[in-house]
């Protein structure tokens, strides 16, 4: 399977988030949904931040998550692994950190950040 099909059919199809992408630690694209555009300086500043440590938070808190032109609100991050950010009402984001990739989800219209959509991403 490829990283689109991946997003696509796993993330996507999945159907708790309805914007998802695939970056490397770099912040280059692998793979994203239609439409969905990450800057990938943007990326790349979130995958360093995100510390096991817990050390990259005041950064993230301060500087927001910027995806698709749009600022969430740096919510927690998770062992270095994931992060949790919000965009009023209803709206939310997770991303998580691999070995490898940076795995972005983002919804709009459920409940921020269901423990479902952490699981799918």
């Amino acid at each position: 399977m490829s990283w689109q099909e991946y997003v696509d059919r796993s993330l996507i199809g999945a159907g708790t988030v309805s914007k998802a992408a695939i970056h490397g630690h770099d912040g280059q694209v692998w793979a994203t949904s239609a439409g969905f555009k990450c800057d990938p300086a943007q990326i790349k500043s979130i995958a360093a931040n995100m510390k096991e440590d817990g050390s990259g938070d005041a950064v993230l808190s301060k500087s927001g998550l910027n995806l698709d032109g749009t600022r969430h609100v740096f919510l927690r991050s998770m062992d270095g692994k994931s992060v949790y950010g919000r965009k009023g009402g209803d709206k939310g984001c997770v991303i998580v950190k691999s070995n490898q990739a940076i795995v972005v989800g983002g919804d709009k219209g459920c409940v921020i950040v269901k423990s479902n959509q952490a699981i799918v991403v």
